[in-house]
C-alpha cells in the first residue's frame, strides 16, 4: 500500500542506480543484502563466471538477469 510506495521512492531518490553498470548493481545488491559473490554461484554456473561479471570482465546475459531477478534474494519485495 502506501507504506509500500514511500519506501519505493525513498529507494529510488537516495538509491537510485540508473545509470550504473550491470556488474556495480549486481555487487551493490549483493552489499546491501549482506550476500558475497558465492551466492551467485548457482545462477553463473562456476566461480570464474561469478567472478568475471563482479569484475565487469563479462556481461550479464538477459537469460542470467530473469534468473536472479525471480530469486527471493534480488526481489525488491525483499527489503521490506
Amino acid at each position: 500500500g502506501a507504506t509500500v510506495r514511500l519506501v519505493e521512492d525513498f529507494e529510488e531518490q537516495h538509491f537510485a542506480l540508473k545509470g550504473s553498470k550491470p556488474d556495480e548493481v549486481l555487487r551493490e545488491l549483493l552489499c546491501v543484502r549482506g550476500l558475497r559473490p558465492k551466492d551467485l554461484w548457482s545462477i553463473f554456473g562456476s566461480t570464474g563466471i561469478t567472478s568475471e561479471v563482479l569484475r565487469g570482465k563479462r556481461g550479464i546475459s538477459k537469460e542470467k538477469a530473469n534468473s536472479s531477478s525471480k530469486l527471493p534474494l534480488f526481489s525488491r519485495k525483499s527489503t521490506l
